[in-house]
């Protein structure tokens, strides 16, 4: 495991433990931080530096770390990547090990579902719609709006 995930290691496990429960992983941590760093690094690439801070400002603090984790804001893109659906992103991301991380569209769906609903759920009602004003309109549909 990368150095910030052990960093922060007694704040990221119970988030993986449910992770891997919620998508039948059966306890397999590995592909679960795999699939939360996919998840998290293809919505940051998404996003302008600004927006990105922004974003990163509102996660839940274990989510911080692996946000941005690896992240060299002098290669970001000045276009960002084209594509019509995010869950083509995410598999694109997880390169080599999509087919074990990202079997197929369903599962790919309901990871990136979890995830943001988990983002979602940690978050008080103000910074909710704070939050939902960043993310792309590539990510808003698996965004789940929750009435407070």
């Amino acid at each position: 495991m990368a150095a910030i995930i052990e960093a922060h290691q007694n704040e990221i496990h119970p988030e993986l433990l449910a992770l891997t429960r919620e998508l039948r992983w059966d306890g397999d941590s590995e592909k679960g931080v795999r699939v939360l760093r996919t998840v998290l690094h293809t919505l940051r690439d998404l996003l302008r530096l600004d927006d990105a801070l922004a974003l990163l400002m509102l996660l839940p603090h274990p989510m911080k770390g692996v946000f941005v984790e690896n992240w060299n804001t002098a290669d970001l893109p000045s276009v960002p990547p084209e594509a019509s659906d995010f869950l083509v992103l995410v598999r694109q991301k997880a390169g080599k090990l999509a087919f074990l991380d990202f079997a197929d569209p369903v599962e790919t769906e309901q990871a990136v579902r979890y995830i943001l609903d988990y983002i979602s759920e940690h978050v008080d009602t103000g910074r909710h719609n704070e939050l939902l004003c960043y993310l792309p309109p590539l990510v808003r549909p698996y965004w789940r709006a929750y009435a407070f």
